[in-house]
């Protein structure tokens, strides 16, 4: 056993109690102990700590690591103890998606992800008392200062970057940028709208310039916002609410190419849909509604008479262990500047995070363990 300090969900929808607890460093062949240097809080933790039923607690949350391994399971052969790595999702690495490159999409995500513990229902944790603390959240549970995860979740990232730069690259980076780079796959000279400006909206922002789009236009209901879009390459920015698809074509007369819908509601994504051009493409990647259910009202005529798409996507459509390492070498030659959306603290303020998060006072708030 090993002791960790740890961020615990203990009833929904409380705050996040900081402790400490007990760490069972016996791993099984597939598994790698990491200590934590730096985790991004992201919505999702939020929305799980708010939504969590009884049988889901306590729980570590936190999927957006990043630290040094310390031990390795007998078959783990991609990283080794000293690396230095970002974590990233779960997933089984043997269905046709993961078989295809597209692990976001595995038949086991859920159980791999959200069930609060290995396959088998077991945990690595416990708290001060050896209460089983349930863990493995996204594979990883990384709002702990030492974590268990698999040897899938592990991306070596070398000595280039921060870590508290890489820890959301295994998930709010990637999936703004993947979004726009490899689901949507963005032309050079094209227009591309991006409706919300958080670490999402932020990240495929950057990604449309590194695709070299002509007009990136960014709409945010937060001058502060707005302003930060400016900063980072945006050609436009537009307050969000009614008239946006019309002010977006006052812009781009005939429509944008592309859109990236980083909500998830209803006004929203029509708004995006209507300031598509002929053939355009959305993508939508905002969860509002949680992990529950979220209906919507789409034309489908006119998805019909305009040849428009809708696509879902997880994760940025990402093979990690390819696609973080791309995003770090943007990083390191200035393409890819997302240390400017991090602000750091230290896990006993993760209170201060939170707040600071919900009152969009940080784009993408890290914890550290020091």
């Amino acid at each position: 056993m090993r002791e960790s300090v740890a961020a615990v969900v203990r009833e929904a929808g409380t705050t996040f109690t900081v402790e400490r607890v007990r760490i069972d460093d016996e791993l099984r062949p597939d598994e790698v102990l990491v200590r934590v240097h730096a985790a991004g809080i992201c919505h999702t933790d939020l929305t799980t700590a708010a939504t969590a039923a009884d049988e889901q607690l306590p729980s570590v949350l936190g999927h957006e690591g990043a630290g040094v391994v310390e031990a390795v399971g007998a078959d783990v052969r991609r990283v080794r103890v000293g690396d230095r790595v970002a974590l990233s999702f779960a997933s089984c690495g043997r269905c046709r998606y993961c078989d295809a490159g597209e692990p976001s999409y595995c038949v086991q995500l859920a159980p791999l992800n959200l069930s609060g513990g290995r396959p088998d229902r077991s945990t690595s944790v416990a708290d001060a008392d050896g209460t089983p603390v349930q863990s493995f959240f996204f594979g990883q549970s990384s709002f702990s200062e030492y974590t268990v995860t698999y040897e899938r979740n592990c991306v070596p990232i070398g000595d280039s970057v921060a870590f508290a730069t890489a820890a959301a690259m295994g998930c709010g980076f990637q999936t703004g940028a993947g979004t726009v780079l490899r689901a949507l796959r963005v032309r050079s000279a094209s227009t591309v709208a991006v409706f919300g400006v958080g670490t999402v909206g932020a990240s495929a922002l950057l990604a449309a310039r590194i695709a070299q789009a002509r007009t990136i236009i960014a709409i945010d209901p937060l001058p502060g916002r707005r302003e930060l879009a400016l900063e980072l390459g945006a050609t436009h920015t537009l307050d969000s609410g009614p008239g946006v698809a019309a002010a977006i074509r006052e812009i781009v007369a005939d429509g944008v190419d592309y859109a990236v819908d980083c909500v998830g509601h209803q006004a929203v994504l029509t708004s995006a849909l209507e300031s598509l051009a002929v053939r355009g493409a959305c993508a939508t990647i905002g969860m509002s509604q949680g992990w529950g259910p979220n209906p919507v009202e789409i034309d489908l005529t006119d998805v019909l008479l305009r040849g428009i798409t809708l696509q879902g996507v997880l994760e940025g459509d990402s093979l990690p262990q390819e696609f973080i390492p791309e995003l770090i070498s943007y990083v390191a030659d200035g393409r890819f500047p997302v240390d400017r959306l991090v602000t750091e603290f230290p896990i006993n303020r993760i209170g201060d995070a939170v707040a600071a998060m919900r009152a969009g006072d940080v784009i993408k708030p890290v914890l550290t363990f020091g």
